[in-house]
């Protein structure tokens, strides 16, 4: 680990409402600041990933993992080694294009990016 770096946390938590509102809400109290959260079903029913990114020195990670660790729908808790993480941003745009050309060329520039478009 290095020092006041980027952490990424991995948290198996159970899938029901309320337990991203009680993560996020110990965040608050503690006065930890999230630089990215996302949180997706798991391939087991019935639970979730989610993932925090944060920024701080070893102290303040382990201190986040004991505190996660203490909310009663978290399954699992873990730092993610970054050499071996695949992150992605991600943005979403609504274009109006009126011009059919216009609209094919908004959708090849997308394609290369691996965008979508609905």
């Amino acid at each position: 680990m290095k020092e006041n770096g980027s952490y990424i946390i991995s948290a198996i938590v159970e899938h029901k409402p309320s337990v991203l509102y009680q993560a996020s809400n110990m965040f608050r109290r503690r006065g930890f600041n999230i630089e990215t959260i996302t949180v997706g079903e798991s391939e087991q029913a019935g639970l979730s990933e989610m993932t925090i990114t944060i920024k701080g020195d070893e102290k303040i990670v382990e201190q986040v993992i004991r505190q996660l660790n203490k909310l009663l729908d978290i399954v699992k808790v873990s730092i993610l080694n970054p050499k071996f993480a695949l992150t992605k941003e991600l943005a979403l745009f609504k274009i109006n294009t009126p011009n059919p050309a216009v609209r094919s060329d908004v959708i090849n520039c997308t394609e290369i990016f691996k965008g979508g478009n609905g």
